[in-house]
């Protein structure tokens, strides 16, 4: 596997998706079910009574993989990396492959080895692993051929938004963890300029977000450059408190420490906004199917996509569909059979409000 390239090798693929290949292996490693695939999983029958320890390897190299793919998220989840066998990675926000976007290779390889396993061979909690695992790269496969309506530049959630708060939440623990915070801020601007490359290769093809969205991205990036290079912008003064909680640190430390955030900002954060301002702002008019991603080409398929890997289970749109009809059908008869026994529900029921401070009260 590819580890600097996994996560943003596919566009699918990317933090948050990572995140949720981790929790399905740590949650399931320690014994746990997910609520989706049950019926997959009732249906086994024959396990071994001791962990396979192949399988358990790969799996473990497969959580070191993906985290080591991701510096921040290594960062957020594990404290020590030396001590889940990750030893080399790179500190990197990551790139997208633009030289082979329709790679599948990664889904590809995992699958074929997760199948190469003997069931019988593994023990019940490896066997939830083995299904979750499959079905969830299986999906991803499926749909990979959908890339380019992936877009980290969402206008209220995207990682022009998020890097910031990222960056503010980013705990010191040791130097080492300073020196691969300032490190992360000098990719910024490398990092920024591959997305836009990204964005280029979706206007190419006419899946550029509408004017009224880029204006929305670009006046949150001018926003953040309005303060970023501030003395008490939070990438400086945020920057500036964490250090104090840091032991072991001189005041030359500090000092140091200080004028390398600064610089970083100046030379490589504040840049990095602002080619992506720039990125979009030339991009804009290239988008060709206005109203929404359902007037794409695969549109619905891409909402299939969304729905199968939000929610995890294998049913078709068409059965929920009629799932929540079901529901919606069941609670309105179970409203009027109450409404019947209590009439003065109905004018709570225009009147209600939650409680802001207790809420369930």
């Amino acid at each position: 596997m590819h580890n600097k390239q996994f996560c943003l090798l596919h566009q699918f693929l990317n933090k948050a998706v990572s995140l949720l290949i981790v929790f399905i292996i740590v949650i399931t490693l320690s014994g746990c079910s997910l609520p989706w695939n049950q019926k997959q999983i009732s249906e086994t029958t024959i396990s071994a009574t001791e962990d396979n320890a192949d399988f358990t390897e790969y799996v473990n190299n497969l959580f070191a993989d993906l985290l080591s793919a991701d510096m921040v998220s290594l960062h957020a989840y594990v404290e020590h990396p030396k001590d889940f066998g990750i030893n080399d990675y790179e500190i990197t926000l990551g790139r997208y492959d633009l030289d082979n976007p329709d790679d599948t290779s990664d889904y590809t390889d995992i699958i074929s080895t997760l199948k190469s396993f003997d069931r019988s061979t593994l023990s019940a909690k490896q066997q939830i692993t083995l299904d979750e695992l499959l079905m969830y790269m299986e999906n991803e496969l499926e749909y990979s051929d959908l890339y380019m309506f992936n877009t980290q530049l969402q206008t209220t959630t995207g990682i022009h938004v998020q890097l910031p708060l990222l960056f503010a939440e980013y705990t010191f623990a040791e130097k080492k963890d300073i020196d691969e915070y300032i490190e992360l801020l000098c990719d910024v601007d490398g990092y920024f300029e591959n997305m836009a490359a990204f964005e280029k290769l979706r206007a190419d093809n006419g899946y550029f977000m509408e004017d009224t969205l880029a204006d929305e991205v670009i006046e949150s990036c001018k926003s953040f450059l309005e303060t970023a290079g501030l003395e008490d912008g939070a990438m400086i003064s945020t920057f500036n408190e964490k250090l104090a909680s840091v032991d072991g640190l001189s005041s030359q430390d500090i000092a140091d420490y200080k004028a390398k955030n600064v610089s970083a900002v100046n030379e490589h954060v504040i840049p990095g906004y602002q080619s992506l301002v720039n990125a979009l702002t030339s991009l804009k008019g290239s988008n060709r199917y206005s109203g929404g991603l359902c007037n794409y080409p695969d549109g619905s398929r891409y909402f299939e996509y969304i729905l199968s890997s939000t929610l995890g289970w294998s049913k078709s749109v068409d059965e929920y569909d009629k799932l929540v009809d079901s529901y919606l059908k069941k609670y309105m008869l179970k409203m009027q059979s109450l409404a019947l026994k209590d009439s003065s529900i109905l004018d709570k029921f225009d009147t209600f409000s939650f409680n802001m401070t207790d809420p369930v009260g």
